[in-house]
This record gives structure tokens, sequence and C-alpha cells, in this order.
């Protein structure tokens, strides 16, 4: 089977899969978040173990598999402290459980180990996790000024994901055929040779296109300048979330962060804008709302 069908078959079967976890929302949403995490993450410290470092994996997919959970219950609660206070705790804990784990390894190089453990935590789980915060925004406290008993709150949560997720996928669309047309500057010819500056404006401009333009039809409740700011923002962080990892497994020496999804690499390659998108989202529109209150 070539390479091309097999990205056609997984994808004809993953994309249904996915856009009924964002529907179902819930407990349904946040245990595919977390899986997301747990395996992301693994394929991150895979990485850093190529490089030699010996990152705290099992405390790290430990952490991983806590946080997207841990978020969930936080903004369901109904309380901005608790929810601040429990992201707050989660992580000095992680801390201190990793600092305080090696003292007892007896492995080289502590500084190193302890840095991309809690690296990996922040730059993964924190960025899948925030996916949830996204699914679960108008749950959420600071929200809670501005109800509209026409609009189920679930609804507003599954639409901001999906508005999101198409937001980048025009990005990607239109900078790769963009790029391959008219692409002439390069960007980061080290990291990604076939990415150039036409291709990246022209991305970010339809990342804003879409999410502007589509927002006002299936949530209004965004004003539109903020909308295309948004759009803006999720086109720039994107695209900078995609060659952050590019860069990364540059650097381990690999092609793919793991062979998990046949023909499409690791998840850490599909899911790598999100990793930025997603946390920016959720605090662009939690900061919208709490200046509009």
């Amino acid at each position: 089977m070539s390479n091309t069908l097999t990205r056609v078959l997984v994808a004809i079967i993953a994309i249904p899969v996915i856009l009924f976890l964002v529907h179902q929302g819930g407990w349904w949403f946040t245990a595919f978040v977390e899986f997301l995490a747990v395996f992301a993450l693994k394929e991150y410290y895979d990485m850093s173990r190529a490089k030699g470092f010996q990152p705290q994996a099992m405390a790290g997919l430990v952490a991983g598999a806590i946080f997207p959970v841990l978020l969930h219950s936080a903004i369901r609660s109904g309380n901005a402290g608790i929810t601040a206070l429990a992201v707050l705790a989660f992580f000095m804990a992680l801390v201190l459980w990793v600092l305080g784990a090696e003292l007892w390894r007896a492995k080289s190089d502590p500084i190193i180990n302890t840095a991309v453990t809690v690296f990996g935590v922040v730059y993964v789980a924190l960025g899948i996790g925030s996916l949830i915060g996204v699914r679960n925004l108008f749950h959420a406290p600071w929200l809670s000024a501005f109800p509209d008993p026409n609009i189920v709150l679930d609804y507003r949560g599954e639409v901001l994901v999906f508005l999101m997720f198409g937001a980048i996928w025009m990005c990607d669309s239109v900078a790769y055929f963009v790029g391959k047309a008219f692409g002439k500057h390069k960007i980061a010819p080290r990291v990604s040779p076939n990415k150039s500056w036409e291709g990246g404006i022209a991305g970010l401009l339809g990342s804003a296109a879409a999410f502007g333009v589509l927002s006002q039809f299936v949530l209004p409740i965004i004003p539109l300048e903020h909308a295309i700011v948004l759009g803006i923002l999720i086109g720039i962080v994107g695209q900078v979330g995609d060659f952050a990892e590019s860069l990364l497994k540059r650097d381990a020496g690999i092609k793919d962060s793991s062979a998990i999804i046949p023909g499409h690499g690791g998840l850490l390659d599909r899911f790598d804008s999100i990793l930025f998108a997603a946390p920016v989202v959720f605090m662009y529109i939690s900061i919208l709302f709490l200046l509009r209150g």
C-alpha cells in the first residue's frame, strides 16, 4: 500500500472519530486529550533520550495524564480561584517531585534531566491539555456574566474547538499552496527548508479570514475585530509550533516523532500547532471577557 493511500485511509477513519469526541465533550473529550498528552509526551522523552538525556519519563507521563483531568474538574468547579490554585499546585508538586527524585536517581546531569522532564510537561501536556480549557471555556466562571438563553454553553465550546482546528487547517493549506507557487524567501531554511515567508504570511491571513468570517455565523458572541485578531494569532503561533517541533526533531536527528499514526508520523507531528494555539485561544478569550466584565 502506498504512503499516500495509507495517509488518506487513516484520515478517513481518524477525522470522524475526532469530530465525534469533540462533539461529545465531557469526559469523552478529556480522555481523548489525556491519551494525546501521554503519548505525545512519550515521543518527546524518546527524542530527548536520542540526545543522550535521562528524563524522568514516568514522572512526566503521570503528570501528563493528571493535568487534563485536573483542568477539566477545576474549570467545571465554577470557581476561578480553585482553577488557578489547582494549576499552580500541580506545577509546584511536579517540580518538587522531579527535583526530589533526582536526589536518589544517581544519574549524571540532574539539571538537564530536571529541565527536560519539566519542560516536556509544560510544552506538551500544558499545550495539548489546554484543549480541555477551550472545550469547557464557556462553563468557566469568568464567562458566566455573558449568558445567552438561546445558546447551550456546551455548543459554544464545541464550536470554538472546531473554529480553532479550521483556522489551523486553513493556515497550513494556504501556506502550502502559496508557498509552493510563489515562495522565494525562506523563513528558517536550517529547520524547514521548504517553508517561505510568502507562504507563512498567506497562511496567517487565511487563518484570520477563516476564524473571523466563520465565527460571526456560528459564534457571534466573539466580536469580529477580536475574531480576526485571534485568527491572526492562531496563524502565527500555529506556524511557530510547527517550526519548534521541527527544530526538536532535527536536534534529535529523527524524521518523525514516532510511527504511531501510519503514514502520518507521530502525535507531535500532527498536533504541533495545537500545542501553541490552544493556550492562546484559551487565554485570549478569557482575558477578552474578563475585561468586558
